[in-house]
């Protein structure tokens, strides 16, 4: 249809089959809101007059927190990897625990990213990739991630990407994937890229202040890393006997 055809009755019935179709709040509320922001546009660029999702209420969701990955299936995960001679992803998994790098950033790591005299790596924009909010920022390096690009630096020629295989770097999809089905064979249950970019952020939050760690994750609003890293600080603390 048309988007000028499409009326308020019409986006509340999608709202409602989505419902229907026992789809959570969450998934309801951001589909509701992704089309939103096209009608927004698309009012802007003066092709509808109105947007009919604009009046259509949010359902209630319950915030749930991210489960942390257990650093027991991390190891059994690299030992999985270590066992199996599968270095390359062995150095991926020990990069993003020890920096909580996202995927796309870490894989587009270079040598030159690397100054090992100061204990830091350098998350830059490149023409090939920018980090989310094209966010530059230097993230310290513990001595077992340092020990991981010092020795890839040494194998990869200047100007080339620390993680490439065959010249070329793998898809992000292929990454994920094959991480999933490592995971698996490690005894594994579930984990992700993004799992290890939280455990690392909630582990850290305890030993650093808020703004430190927004500034190491590469959060422009320090309201990010206070909503969804920082509980983490307050689970570590021991509330006094009231009443005895």
């Amino acid at each position: 249809r048309p988007p000028r055809t499409i009326t308020r009755l019409d986006a509340e019935r999608y709202q409602a089959d989505m419902i229907a179709r026992r789809r959570s709040p969450g998934t309801v509320n951001r589909h509701v809101g992704y089309l939103r922001s096209v009608f927004n546009w698309w009012k802007a660029s003066e092709l509808i007059e109105g947007n009919p999702f604009s009046g259509v209420r949010r359902l209630k969701a319950v915030r749930t927190r991210r489960q942390i990955v257990p650093l027991e299936d991390v190891k059994a995960l690299l030992r999985h990897l270590d066992e199996r001679g599968d270095s390359w992803y062995a150095d991926l998994v020990r990069v993003i625990i020890n920096t909580g790098l996202r995927l796309g950033e870490a894989l587009h790591l270079k040598p030159d990213d690397v100054i090992l005299s100061e204990r830091v790596l350098f998350v830059r924009c490149r023409k090939e990739y920018a980090p989310k909010d094209r966010e530059q920022r230097i993230v310290p390096l513990n001595d077992a991630c340092a020990e991981v690009l010092r020795r890839r630096s040494l194998q990869t020629q200047i100007g080339a990407w620390l993680f490439e295989i065959g010249g070329k770097l793998p898809h992000r999809s292929c990454v994920t994937h094959g991480l999933a089905w490592r995971a698996k064979a490690a005894g594994v249950e579930r984990m992700n890229w993004y799992q290890m970019r939280h455990a690392f952020a909630t582990r850290l939050c305890t030993e650093v202040s808020e703004a430190a760690l927004a500034a190491i994750m590469g959060h422009v609003d320090p309201r990010i890393t206070r909503e969804n890293y920082q509980h983490r600080a307050f689970m570590a603390l021991r509330v006094p006997d009231v009443i005895d």
